[in-house]
């Protein structure tokens, strides 16, 4: 009896400790699922990762392969050309395979030189091509090839138009046709009777895009004319084929490449156009000296005046101390908040408009915001008889006015990601004004177009992320304020005893900040791939 205890005691104790054992198992196993779904998770996120790591190491490797291969001395006394090309590769794992009709015999001799420097060399000299295939190289001798090039640029033919123009008025004339110049300010008349336009200022401005139209001249003057040479350029599918000596046609390949490097070039262009209210000790226009002169800095003025107080000013050396009670600027200004914050300490500053456009290089971009209203321009009558009465009919020409705000803006990007800037901003505003006009027995109230413009155009230049400016467009606006004893100023009759007037004369001057940002196609690239790195998952 005491055994059969001491059994069942034992059998106890094994079956907790099975219990005990399996729910510890379970709890083990629990534990390990959720590293497993970390590390799962961990996988995800190292996969993108090790594609970049795999690229940038597949990318390291040609780099090293290049710097790798051996260098050796070449001499060869009037060597058979078809033993020479074989012998640069005895020895060696590469392969070599050469043209039946490659003939004649080479004289050279080279130091220290790479496999493809040698094939270079003879090539720049005897004429003999090579093509660097998947097995090898191929050795070609110097005759007519036919070549594919791509070309990514638009089948579109781009004509820009810009034009500022000052009139001082208009003259008939009565006599014969003539024509009369002058350097400040010309006018011209054609037909007697006529009325012409007096111009004292004109600028216009064109820019045409005709790529595909010159491509095909363009590669034919690279290849020459004769012996078979030929170029076929498909503007719809983007293709040039050619048909040339394969020294020609490296040339027409090196062309293509830095015409497409510089046509796809791309600029952003931000800008902040601002009406500066101007404080009392500033009613002559912005003191511009205190944005570089006695601050270590300097002003570049490019100014193309167009009428009055037209001008534009390029911010160049700007300050290079610290501005005591304001704050510290480098070499140049490379964002508005800095231009802002001085423009402030002059008069009330007001955003008109913040546009941001990207553009190629030497397209025009032009930006356009506000409305336009029809006003009267032209009137004219007809009169109708009959046997009884007479009737004059008014005849009335509307035309849109704009007004608002609009800039065109045309880039040129330089080597040195420097930019020349073709701008021409113009600010309309345009009002209401009624004029009476008789005709016959009758009086016409007719909406006329009181137009306000400021605009100029120049030409100016600018680093990569500089801010340029352009100001002094200046005008002034008066205005009436009332001001009187409450209730008193409002009786009828007496309210003017109450109550007094006063015009009140304000200046403002319009700022135009503009900043150019070249685009780096391999920066964008770049950024892709930190974004991939800091995000893999934002693709999935």
């Amino acid at each position: 009896m005491k055994r059969c205890a001491i059994f069942l005691l034992c059998w106890l104790l094994v079956s907790c400790a099975n219990r005990q054992l399996d729910a510890t198992e379970t709890l083990s196993d629990k534990s390990v699922a959720p590293v497993n779904a970390e590390q799962s998770g961990l996988a995800a996120v190292e996969k993108p990762t090790a594609k970049l790591e795999e690229k940038k190491r597949a990318k390291l490797q040609r780099q090293h392969a290049r710097k790798k291969q051996k260098r050796f001395d070449v001499l060869a006394s009037d060597a058979p050309a078809r033993e020479f090309f074989m012998s640069l590769v005895a020895g060696s794992d590469i392969n070599m395979v050469l043209h039946p009709e490659v003939a004649g015999n080479i004289t050279i001799k080279l130091k220290q030189v790479t496999l493809e420097e040698a094939l270079k060399a003879v090539r720049d000299v005897y004429g003999y091509d090579f093509l660097r295939k998947k097995y090898g190289y191929q050795i070609v001798p110097r005759k007519l090839q036919s070549k594919v090039f791509r070309i990514n640029y638009l089948n579109i033919n781009r004509i820009g138009h810009s034009s500022t123009a000052v009139s001082s008025g208009q003259i008939s004339s009565s006599g014969k046709g003539e024509n009369t110049s002058g350097s400040s300010a010309s006018s011209s008349s054609s037909s007697s009777g006529k009325v012409s336009t007096v111009q004292s200022t004109q600028i216009q401005t064109q820019s045409k895009s005709h790529f595909w139209n010159k491509l095909d001249n363009l590669l034919t003057m690279i290849t020459g004319e004769g012996e078979g040479r030929k170029v076929v350029v498909d503007a719809n599918s983007g293709i040039a084929v050619v048909r040339a000596y394969p020294g020609e046609l490296r040339n027409v390949e090196t062309f293509l490449e830095q015409a497409q490097l510089s046509l796809q070039k791309q600029v952003i262009i931000e800008a902040k156009i601002l009406e500066v209210s101007l404080g009392d000790g500033y009613q002559a226009g912005i003191q511009w000296d205190t944005f570089g002169l006695g601050y270590g800095g300097e002003l570049a003025a490019t100014s193309h005046e167009v009428a009055g107080a037209l001008e534009s000013r390029v911010v160049g050396e700007l300050v290079d101390k610290t501005v005591e009670g304001m704050f510290t600027f480098g070499m140049n200004f490379t964002d508005f908040t800095g231009v802002i914050n001085l423009l402030q300490s002059q008069g009330d500053v007001q955003v008109l408009s913040s546009p941001r456009i990207a553009t190629v290089n030497n397209q025009k971009a032009v930006i356009k915001v506000g409305t336009d209203e029809f006003f009267v321009t032209e009137i004219s009558s007809s009169t109708t008889s009959t046997s009884t009465t007479t009737t004059d009919s008014p005849e009335v020409t509307l035309t849109p006015f704009f007004s608002g705000i609009a800039l065109d803006v045309t880039p040129h990007i330089g080597e040195n990601e420097e930019v020349i800037l073709h701008v021409h901003p113009t600010v309309t505003e345009v009002t209401e004004r009624v004029k009476d006009i008789g005709i016959g027995d009758d009086n016409l109230s007719l909406p006329l177009a009181f137009s306000s413009i400021r605009e100029t155009d120049s030409v100016i230049h600018a680093a990569d992320g500089q801010v340029v400016i352009i100001g002094g467009l200046m005008q002034t606006k008066q205005e009436t304020k009332t001001a009187g004893i409450p209730l008193l100023k409002d009786l009828p009759g007496l309210g003017r005893l109450f109550q007094q007037e006063r015009d009140i004369s304000k200046k403002s001057e319009l700022v135009i900040l503009l900043k150019p940002q070249v685009v780096d196609s391999d920066q964008w690239k770049d950024d892709y791939d930190m974004l991939l790195e800091r995000f893999p998952n934002l693709l999935q």
